[in-house]
Order: C-alpha cells, then structure tokens, then sequence
C-alpha cells in the first residue's frame, strides 16, 4: 500500500489501495475532506459497493467552511 511520508494512503476513486482487496475511508486518505461525516457516508457507500451491488461513490463535493466561535461567558470591564 503506498502511503505518503505525511501518513496519509493514496487510493482511488473507488476508496481502493494499492493492495488488493484493502480499502481506505475517511481522514487517511490523500486528498479528501478531513470530516467526519464525509467518512460515515464514505463507509457506507463502499460496504453497498462491496456486498449489496451498488455502483454509486462518493461524490466530488466543494466544501464551505465556516468557524464558529462561542460568546463569551464572562465579560470583565476595567476602569481607568
């Protein structure tokens, strides 16, 4: 299985690696979205190829990211 010097596997579209019958979902990959439930529907949609019959992959999917930051619990005011 070929694996970069950063950790991450390379595999093809398919979640295949160089070796056979050895897959890889979720952050490992080389290239794909480090999230969560990009992985989940990764995993899933590799275990219907692999024994129900499916043929649909992953999509190519363009992300929008966002932060989100909590409010303050305390405010402290100072005065001069």
């Amino acid at each position: 299985m070929y694996v970069y010097r950063t950790g991450y596997v390379l595999c093809g579209d398919d979640e295949s690696t160089s070796c056979p019958y050895v897959f890889a979902v979720g952050d490992i990959v080389e290239g794909r979205p480090e999230l969560t439930p990009v992985a989940i529907q990764a995993g899933r949609l590799l275990a219907r190829r692999l024994f129900a019959g499916h043929t649909l992959k992953v999509p190519v999917i363009t992300l929008r990211m966002s932060i989100h930051a909590l409010m303050p619990l305390r405010m402290h005011s100072f005065m001069l």
